[in-house]
């Protein structure tokens, strides 16, 4: 890992669930539970079910592919949310899906070859900047805020989904 990685220093808030509102309203409460830090970056239901799903998926090493149901009852995220994701993540290339008995998911590519940041904009779509600030204010506000987003950018980009499964196995031994 090119810089070290604090688990705890990356917390997700969304005070507002705006990102829950595509979720099934069971799945509202645990999202909102995910969500709840005071957290200096703020990640939508989305993205951290994404990231939490795929590290799943790289913590079983996936030698034959890993089906719905079981990624989603180890990282408790609702199964029918969990597709709606992985047709995302499929879509930009992160995992391959095999059908049938045998059938479920497998990341296409080594999980220190996949970031944080990959993952993030898969299910968030664009290119993970953020949006709405541009015009908006005068002075440095606008420089300060794009420094903010190209800091949090680098960041995720330099965090693997190997460093997290690695993170997750020496938390949970």
């Amino acid at each position: 890992m090119p810089d070290s990685f604090d688990s705890a220093a990356i917390e997700t808030a969304d005070p507002d669930c705006s990102g829950t509102a595509d979720l099934p309203r069971r799945a509202r409460p645990a999202a909102r539970e995910a969500a709840g830090g005071s957290g200096v970056v703020r990640v939508g239901a989305r993205a951290h079910y994404a990231v939490v799903a795929m590290v799943e998926l790289a913590r079983r090493r996936c030698a034959t592919p890993t089906c719905i149901s079981d990624i989603a009852t180890c990282a408790d995220i609702p199964p029918a949310y969990l597709e709606q994701l992985f047709r995302k993540l499929r879509r930009r290339g992160l995992v391959h899906s095999a059908r049938g008995a045998a059938g479920g998911y497998c990341l296409t590519r080594a999980p220190e070859a996949i970031s944080v940041a990959d993952v993030v904009a898969a299910v968030e779509g664009g290119d993970g900047r953020l949006r709405g600030v541009e015009g908006r204010f005068g002075c440095g506000v606008v420089a300060l805020w794009q420094a903010v987003d190209a800091g949090v950018r680098d960041r995720l980009a330099r965090v693997s989904i190997a460093d997290l499964a690695a993170a997750h196995r020496d938390d949970h031994p």
